[in-house]
């Protein structure tokens, strides 16, 4: 079996994982602009990979390929794997909205009607009161002028519904499908047809694959955070209402607004929409407080972040069922260094799992390259999983850009410090020249007026006598910095090919000593808790390498 020259399409199940990692590899490659991922499309290539590794164990991929008549089978229907289900879940949406506008209109017109049937029939009540018998003539007159204006207004009605439909048919995937409806009536929609109509709803577990897979979710209804709000932006998208999201807690829950009116505002307080509670409000200062962030960290996340976030809970999924542990966060087993360095993960795991979490890791250094901590949570995933070369490799890398990023951003901090203690003392040198100046003004004007009786100032004496407070000290104190951070901006250039963790910990520690004798105002605890991360990778980089020889055959 191969695969079709015409479409590149996979023959049978094995090599439909294969394709659709690849697949995924050329939709978030670095050449192409955030703004040209389609996230829909791409989870769905995850989830078609997920569903074909479950499919089909790699220890079976013999007997499969021997299967001639194997033919492609997936849980999930046609229009789930071709977008067509989230088309119709934004129509239905646009439906309630041009249902709603038309009962404005139909109110309206009421209204408009019910104001202008007394000015239509004055002849008709003088008429009445002025004949003492009420003639039969006249009822029957009144009772088809109201006949008429009731065929008028529905002639009305009908012509507004014709009208919004045409302009439905006319543009179903523009901008201006919400019709006009405000945000709050556009939000309360999309709830009302995801969660109340098709019920959909959190999963409130952990380690389920499936809650994370966009086309299973479409199907059960049940989802993880990250796949509820990645289906609650492509619905809004699909309106021509596109919202930002913002994911916390590592990925773990997400948070939505408006993209372009921005966050909820109702009475001075300024809300989020909560996917996984149902489509509901929350107030900013809550979400705040209860994931400890501040407002101006409430960025809009790219397209690849949203998508590293929902592959970090496949990853996280495969890890645990990988190694035995519980998938919750606060129980499982941590994926770090100090789990490689205390052997926690014994010889004994679930090969495919670990396979699955590597292959997750592998697509979030893909989604983000420039992420120091999804870098080595792959290369310790490839240590987990027993390939200690690609993992000493990986590490190694790790400890050279980790090492260039830090002494870069000490050279950096050491410069705004610099220029902050240059500034000072020039300010402060001006101030101490203004003085003396005013001072020998004065001088000589006291012995311009004063009496020939023998007596002379020593205008030396008085400079001495009366020094600006603390002058001395602070330009000692300045200079001192100045060259602190020289030294220290001329220790941070040492050549680059010293050894990583070697070089960093002679920078810090000459960073911390001249940080003890200048007393500048860096955070030292962050700088020695930064060196111990490092040498805790240098350390398992170590590891790895002894591993390795050992491994290795000998002769």
């Amino acid at each position: 079996m191969g695969r079709n020259a015409k479409t590149d399409s996979p023959a049978d199940w094995t090599q439909v994982s294969g394709w659709a990692s690849s697949q995924f590899g050329s939709l978030v490659s670095r050449e192409k602009p955030d703004h040209q991922i389609n996230i829909a499309k791409a989870c769905l290539l995850l989830a078609l990979e997920e569903e074909a590794e479950f499919e089909v164990h790699p220890e079976m991929e013999a007997t499969v390929r021997a299967c001639t008549e194997l033919s492609l089978t997936s849980a999930a229907s046609a229009s789930t794997w071709t977008l067509e289900r989230l088309d119709a879940l934004a129509a239905e949406v646009e439906a309630i909205l041009v249902a709603a506008q038309a009962a404005v209109a139909n109110a309206d017109s009421a209204a408009a009607a019910a104001a202008a049937a007394p000015a239509a029939s004055p002849s008709v009540d003088n008429h009445a009161s002025a004949s003492a018998s009420g003639t039969f003539e006249s009822e029957q007159q009144q009772q088809q002028q109201q006949g008429q204006q009731g065929q008028q207004g529905q002639q009305q009605q009908q012509g507004q519904q014709q009208q919004l439909q045409q302009q439905q048919q006319s543009s179903p995937q523009s901008s201006s499908r919400t019709h006009g409806a405000p945000a709050v009536s556009v939000l309360e929609a999309v709830n009302t047809v995801l969660f109340d109509r098709h019920g959909y709803r959190p999963c409130n577990r952990f380690g389920v694959t499936s809650d994370a897979r966009l086309s299973r979710v479409l199907e059960s209804g049940v989802g993880c955070s990250a796949a509820l709000s990645i289906l609650y932006l492509e619905v809004c998208q699909r309106l021509g209402f596109p919202m930002a999201a913002r994911p916390l807690e590592n990925g773990r829950y997400f948070v939505l607004w408006p993209l372009h009116s921005g966050l909820l505002n109702a009475g001075g307080v300024q809300f989020l929409v909560d996917p996984y509670g149902g489509g509901g409000l929350l107030e900013l200062s809550e979400v705040c407080e209860l994931f400890d962030i501040q407002p101006a960290q409430l960025l809009p996340a790219s397209r690849r972040e949203l998508l590293a976030a929902l592959v970090g809970e496949l990853r996280d999924a495969h890890w645990a069922r990988a190694v035995g542990c519980t998938p919750s966060p606060a129980g499982m087993t941590r994926l770090d260094v100090d789990t490689a360095l205390s052997n926690a993960v014994g010889c004994s795991f679930n090969a495919h799992a670990m396979r699955r979490a590597l292959a997750a890791s592998e697509k979030i250094t893909w989604l983000t390259p420039s992420c120091r901590e999804a870098q080595l949570g792959f290369a310790l995933l490839q240590y987990f999983g027993r390939h200690y070369d690609e993992a000493w490799v990986e590490l190694g890398v790790y400890l050279e850009q980790s090492h260039a990023d830090r002494v870069e951003r000490i050279a950096a901090a050491a410069a705004t410090a610099a220029a902050a203690a240059a500034a000072a003392a020039r300010a402060e040198t001006l101030e101490t020249s203004e003085f003396a100046s005013s001072e020998s003004n004065e001088f000589e004007s006291s012995s311009s007026g004063s009496s020939n009786h023998g007596n002379s100032t020593n205008t030396d004496g008085l400079t001495s006598s009366h020094p600006h407070p603390s002058t001395s000290e602070h330009i000692v104190s300045a200079v001192g910095s100045e060259s602190h951070h020289a030294a220290l901006s001329n220790s941070t250039a040492s050549s680059p090919s010293q050894d990583a963790v070697g070089g960093g910990t002679e920078q810090a520690q000459c960073t911390e000593a001249s940080h003890s004798e200048s007393g500048t105002s860096w955070d030292d605890r962050f700088v020695d808790a930064e060196l111990a991360a490092l040498q805790r990778v240098q350390c398992l980089w170590e590891k790895v390498r002894l591993q390795m020889e050992f491994a290795s055959p000998v002769g």
